[in-house]
């Protein structure tokens, strides 16, 4: 067989991390060639994780399935010349040959890779619909920053894709702060937690189509693009109910502000925060400035920038790496703040608005 270097390199580094760091099964370190005079396809899996990508027929391909390890794959394509490369198939190895360069690769059954199953039972269907590739993934990135990094919370491990207002809404949290998203997809289901280690493989294959379809059960969705197939099982695990989290009530006043000056006030200050918690002070004055300062073993720091506020004189206290993350992730030049009220400043968090996003973040307060 007679295969083009850059069909493989660019298709196979889609997915090689799929395979990667599964010492516990060893054979899914490997990743599946079905070659074929029409078409070819690679496919990788991790059993949580599954990826079909198509390529082009190859020469002499003949319906043959070969197995090989996917990283020592990539890394032998990627130190090849751009061009041919010839795939021989032989009893015991398989050999990889361009030129005078030549390796002999150790053979397994391609028969005992785990059988990629991606189909939906009809009591587990919940939604199946079409959106541009651009927004799925831009949904999933604007949120992505809020979720849970801790494994113990394993239901708030990953991102909640369901519908509010008959639209698509990406959600995460942590529980300290929450970041939500709305496109205009239309779409009505209950919600599906994606697993924030599936995310990369989100990005890389079913990036590589401008559409994708969205087949959406409740143990599995699966990603279909016109040269792709990812297949990705849900976090079997309650999510919390967000909406009364998130609706703004009157115990909150309103503000605007610079994104970029505000983003930079943070950063500033936040230099000298204490490490543990990265506590900042927030001021919100009714002269329209807004206060940060920070306190730390070494010193302490302030920052003052303009404000347009309505309410009264109120100090927050917040995790400034947290407000950062929101802030680094808004695309608005004014973005728009609720601020809590007394006497409920200590139950109620700050939200973040964007209209041009149309996103919405918040932020729990801290004790001061």
């Amino acid at each position: 067989m007679v295969i083009d270097k850059m069909c493989i390199v660019e298709r196979l580094s889609k997915i090689v991390g799929i395979t990667e760091k599964h010492n516990i099964v060893p054979i899914i370190k490997n990743v599946k060639f079905k070659f074929g005079e029409t078409i070819s396809m690679m496919s990788a899996t991790n059993l949580e994780v599954s990826a079909i990508i198509a390529m082009p027929g190859v020469a002499g391909g003949d319906d043959k399935e070969l197995l090989l390890n996917g990283r020592l794959l990539l890394d032998i394509f990627k130190e090849l010349n751009d061009g041919d490369v010839e795939i021989i198939d032989s009893d015991e190895t398989i050999i990889i040959k361009q030129g005078k360069t030549l390796y002999k690769l150790a053979k397994e059954s391609a028969e005992d890779f785990p059988e990629i199953n991606g189909e939906i039972e009809k009591e587990d269907f919940m939604a199946d619909f079409e959106v541009d590739t651009k927004t799925l993934i831009g949904a999933i990135r604007k949120v992505e920053f809020a979720i849970s990094q801790d494994e113990s919370r394993y239901g708030l491990c990953g991102v909640r894709l369901t519908s509010r207002n008959g639209k698509l809404t990406a959600v995460a949290t942590d529980g300290y702060r929450l970041s939500m998203v709305e496109k205009d997809v239309a779409v009505d289901f209950a919600g599906v937690t994606i697993p924030r280690k599936a995310l990369a493989n989100i990005y890389n294959v079913v990036g590589m189509g401008e559409k994708v379809r969205l087949v959406v059960g409740r143990k599995m969705v699966k990603f279909i693009t016109s040269v792709s197939t990812l297949i990705c099982r849900t976090i079997d695990a309650a999510y919390p109910v967000f909406e009364p989290i998130i609706t703004v009530n009157g115990d909150h006043a309103n503000a605007v502000v610079e994104k970029d000056a505000f983003m930079k006030a943070v950063k500033t200050v936040l230099i000298v925060a204490d490490s543990k918690n990265k506590m900042l002070k927030v001021s919100f004055r009714k002269d329209n400035k807004l206060v940060l300062r920070a306190d730390g073993t070494v010193g302490n720091a302030y920052e003052t920038i303009p404000l347009e506020y309505e309410g009264e004189d109120v100090v927050l206290g917040f995790n400034g790496k947290y407000l950062q993350d929101i802030l680094v992730n808004a695309i608005d030049k004014k973005i728009r703040l609720k601020v809590p009220k007394e006497p409920e400043i200590k139950l109620s968090s700050l939200f973040v608005l964007e209209d041009d996003a149309k996103a919405l973040s918040l932020v729990m307060p801290l004790i001061i």
